[in-house]
């Protein structure tokens, strides 16, 4: 039989429950939010949640890189158009190789340079000129070669860089104000020619211009 204890021995023991108390408490304080969520986490909600987070991911993955797909696919199906109408306008501008060349000629090439085309009342379209792309119609050659460099990196555009600076005076060349007429018009179209300088820079410009690829 246990003696009886006396009040201090009583006293003592409660005193060492308290502590013992207190300091499972401090544990479980400490381990408590790491333990709740790893409860958390393990229960059907925080599967729920994890599945939710994951398959979000998951889609929204998917769609940039679906939509970043169709982006590299559109450019690349507009440089193959571009690499396709940008050489046929520079053919065009071939019917100006001639020393003398008509005016319809002279307005077939100057609507591939501009884009646009010219109507007279009595005759109709001036040249013959049509775009082989309908979305480019009334875009310049100039802004088709702009658009053509900003498809490319930064190394393949050294041959663009060359063709801009070659386009950019191809309008005022082909201007009849800056052109001399020889021949005017009866039965047959009016002649024109250019000056020694003028046919220096056209030639070179379309020698420049042939150095872009043509597409497949």
């Amino acid at each position: 039989m246990n003696p009886k204890l006396n009040d201090e021995e009583r006293e003592r023991i409660r005193a060492e429950e308290i502590f013992r108390d207190e300091v499972r408490k401090s544990l479980s304080v400490k381990r408590s939010f790491w333990g709740k969520v790893y409860v958390f986490f393990n229960s059907s909600l925080g599967v729920f949640v994890l599945s939710g987070v994951f398959l979000t991911g998951v889609s929204s993955l998917y769609v940039r890189t679906s939509e970043q797909r169709r982006e590299d696919s559109a450019r690349r199906e507009n440089a193959r158009k571009l690499l396709v109408e940008i050489p046929f306008r520079v053919e065009e501008l071939k019917k100006l190789e001639s020393d003398v060349f008509s005016y319809s000629s002279l307005q077939t090439v100057r609507s591939a340079i501009t884009g646009k085309t010219i109507n007279d009342a009595a005759v109709g379209q001036l040249g013959d000129f049509e775009p082989i792309f309908a979305e480019y119609s009334g875009r310049s050659l100039l802004a088709l070669l702009w658009e053509y460099q900003g498809l490319l990196d930064e190394k393949s555009r050294a041959d663009v860089n060359a063709a801009i600076a070659a386009a950019k005076n191809l309008a005022s060349l082909v201007d009849t104000q800056n052109l001399v007429r020889v021949k005017a018009r009866g039965n047959d179209d009016s002649q024109w020619s250019m000056t020694a300088e003028q046919r220096s820079q056209y030639n070179s410009a379309i020698q420049t211009l042939g150095m872009l690829k043509r597409g497949d």
